[in-house]
C-alpha cells in the first residue's frame, strides 16, 4: 500500500509501472477475502460521489451485476480508465474517472455518461481481432453505450465544455504550484 501511495504522491517516469505493480500485489493479497473487502477507492469527490452514481447506473442498466472500485483520478485533468486485475479466477475492476468531471459546473448527465462508458467496458469486454489487435469499442459495446438515456446530452456537453474544463483545471494547478 505504501509503494502505491508513494508512486502517486511522487510521480516519476517509472511511477506508473510501480503503481500498477503495487495495485496488482494489493489485489492479490485481497483475492482470498470476500468481495466486500475490496477497497472502495476515493469515490467521494468535491462535487460528485461516484459510488452513489455507479450504484444507481448499475441497478438501472446492469441489474446490479457489476462490481468495481470507483475513484477519481489522482491527477487533475487525468484520463478516465477501466483496469481489470485478475488473480486466481477472481477479477477486480477499477474505474478511474477524470477529475475534470468533479466540478460544480459539470452536469450529472456528463459525470454519469463517462462513468457509464467505463462500466460498459466491464459488461462488454474487448474482443479479439486479427493478430494481436483487440477491439475495445466494438459494435456491441457502442450499441450498449447508446442505451444510456443521457447519451446525446453527455456527448454534446463534452464536445462543448470538456477541453475548457481541462484548461481551467491545469491553469489552476499551475497557479497553485507557484
Amino acid at each position: 500500500m505504501l509503494l502505491w501511495i508513494h508512486s502517486v504522491t511522487h510521480p516519476s517516469p517509472v511511477s506508473r509501472r510501480r503503481k500498477l505493480e503495487a495495485q496488482t500485489r494489493l489485489f492479490e493479497w485481497l483475492s482470498p477475502h470476500a468481495p466486500d473487502k475490496i477497497p472502495k477507492g476515493y469515490a467521494k469527490g468535491l462535487t460528485w460521489d461516484l459510488r452513489e452514481l455507479f450504484d444507481n447506473l448499475n441497478r438501472t442498466y446492469f441489474e446490479g451485476q457489476l462490481q468495481a472500485v470507483v475513484r477519481w483520478s489522482p491527477q487533475l485533468g487525468g484520463l478516465s480508465t477501466h483496469r481489470k486485475i485478475q488473480k486466481d479466477q477472481v477479477s477486480h475492476h477499477i474505474l478511474t474517472i477524470s477529475r475534470a468531471y468533479d466540478a460544480p459546473g459539470v452536469p450529472q448527465v456528463a459525470v454519469e455518461g463517462v462513468l457509464f462508458h467505463e462500466m460498459c467496458h466491464i459488461a462488454y469486454p474487448p474482443k479479439a481481432g486479427q493478430g494481436s489487435r483487440r477491439h475495445v469499442h466494438h459494435k456491441a459495446f457502442r450499441e450498449a453505450e447508446r442505451r444510456y438515456a443521457g447519451f446525446a446530452a453527455w456527448r454534446e456537453w463534452e464536445a462543448k465544455h470538456l477541453h475548457r474544463e481541462l484548461r481551467i483545471l491545469r491553469k489552476g494547478l499551475r497557479l497553485g504550484q507557484k
